[in-house]
């Protein structure tokens, strides 16, 4: 049977398909770092049936297998600590996956469940705190085309997450995959008033934003006139109270978020499409 591999940190767990994967700060990279002392493509996975071997991608600070820096591509067995930046992995072998028809009819016949009230599934990429708002429904909306239906069906979702926030809410787990779907949002529709809810949602969360997420604030806020608006100031004013407690990446986030606010003073113009309702 085909192995099955996956990369475990703080109790999260990547599993690697097979095929040539890539580790770094890129947002399209599998294994996603955000680290600015690592490169957007950084390190190589080749995972294949039996194996993953990992390899540098000529990066500047390089990787680690079991705190030793790699020079070249690398075999990892079961329990291997992976190093690239400031984060470390653990490679883990899982167990193969028993096909359906491999498994002994009388398994099967051995216990028969009592009836029993069905079960909701959501999808894993769903905020389970009240809103069901399935991923496949936000991207039949952008897959539409239509920048109405679009801010209808996600500006909504992200009012009402926002909502949920600002109410006192402690925990906010999709987070991220909000943040990416306000930066899609104010780009099809071409309203920065949703770049701004990126600012109240952190604030609100009290959390750091991700070095990727302020790239992408550079670049849209130019494009659509952000401006300096009253959130972007609180959040930054927020950062800064905090600037001698911040991790180093995060100080790094604070110096790119005084950097996008010196550069939009100067770039801000007319907001097309009206707010956020």
């Amino acid at each position: 049977m085909t192995k099955r591999f996956a990369l475990d940190r703080d109790g999260r767990r990547i599993e690697l398909p097979a095929g040539e994967h890539v580790a770094g700060r890129a947002s399209n990279c599998l294994v996603f770092v955000d680290d600015p002392l690592v490169s957007r493509r950084h390190a190589r996975l080749l995972v294949t049936d039996e194996t993953v071997e990992i390899s540098d991608l000529q990066s500047r600070n390089g990787v680690k297998v079991n705190h030793v820096r790699i020079s070249k591509p690398t075999v990892l067995h079961d329990g291997d600590h992976i190093t690239i930046g400031e984060a470390q992995w653990q490679f883990t072998v899982l167990e193969p996956l028993v096909p359906r028809d491999a498994r002994k009819t009388v398994e099967t016949e051995a216990f028969v469940p009592p009836p029993s009230r069905p079960t909701l599934r959501r999808p894993s990429s769903e905020i389970a705190t009240g809103v069901l708002q399935p991923v496949s429904v936000i991207d039949s909306a952008f897959s539409s085309g239509d920048p109405a239906v679009i801010e209808h069906v996600v500006g909504g979702y992200l009012r009402e997450r926002l909502a949920t926030l600002q109410s006192g809410a402690s925990e906010f787990p999709g987070l991220v995959d909000a943040t990416g779907y306000a930066l899609r949002l104010a780009a099809d529709t071409r309203k920065p008033e949703w770049l701004d809810w990126i600012f109240d949602a952190y604030f609100a969360a009290q959390r750091v934003l991700l070095t990727h997420t302020v790239d992408e604030l550079h670049t849209l806020g130019r494009q659509l006139g952000l401006g300096v608006t009253p959130t972007l100031k609180a959040y930054v004013a927020w950062l800064d109270e905090r600037a001698e407690s911040l991790a180093p990446t995060e100080q790094f986030v604070l110096r790119r978020l005084h950097s996008l606010a010196e550069t939009l003073k100067h770039s801000a113009g007319p907001r097309p499409g009206g707010g956020r309702g």
